[in-house]
């Protein structure tokens, strides 16, 4: 039973979208659905006859969290997120909405705090949540066997966004050199926006 993900690209603003699921078996998770009209998601899930089991949020920014409330309509979810993140995403200023299209929006709280559960076991996995303040305060990291979602906390050739609230430079390099410790050089990143690296690829510098 090995592990599938795929990758949908969200609208209007192109973040990644993860779903995670197994060779055998029908649950799955979902990291970030950032699409408000989920169309994509939603038409890869029944085509491949997929049942999100969890629905994770690396942070609460507008673009990563869009099509939460979708799912929340079709399937019996649990939303997995930091308690920050759990409050923020229901507040339009703090989700960074309000600034995109003028008007604003939130959704509901997370089922599930990272805080509390530090670990999830899924199938035959772990999941595990790391906490990765920098580019907000709330962000998390998700590690699955050799793979770690990272949403804005690291994205290939690019510096790491701290300008916005809550953003911060020295707690990102402290979150920068945690993960290049915990992990090894070939454990995969697959990042919030642009294409997956490795560890090997890059060094904390790259993002500071």
């Amino acid at each position: 039973m090995s592990l599938r993900i795929k990758t949908i690209k969200n609208n209007p603003v192109t973040s990644n979208c993860y779903i995670v699921s197994c060779s055998m078996g029908n649950s799955c998770v979902i990291i970030d659905p950032g699409s408000r009209d989920c169309v994509s998601l939603l038409t890869y899930l029944e085509r491949e006859h997929l049942f999100p089991e969890y629905v994770i949020l690396t942070h609460e920014h507008f673009d990563h969290i869009g099509g939460v409330d979708v799912l929340r309509k079709h399937f019996n979810i649990q939303l997995i997120a930091s308690r920050g993140c759990s409050e923020a995403i229901g507040i339009p200023k703090c989700n960074m909405s309000v600034f995109y299209d003028g008007r604003g929006w939130g959704i509901g709280k997370a089922d599930i705090i990272t805080e509390e559960v530090r670990s999830l076991k899924w199938e035959k996995y772990h999941l595990d949540f790391i906490e990765s303040p920098g580019h907000t305060l709330n962000g998390i990291s998700i590690s699955i066997e050799d793979v770690l979602f990272t949403g804005d906390t690291m994205i290939h050739n690019l510096k790491t966004v701290t300008k916005l609230p809550g953003g911060d430079k020295n707690q990102l390099r402290k979150t920068l050199t945690h993960l290049f410790s915990q992990f090894s050089p070939r454990v995969q990143v697959l990042p919030g926006h642009g294409e997956a690296f490795f560890f090997k690829d890059v060094e904390v510098e790259n993002f500071i």
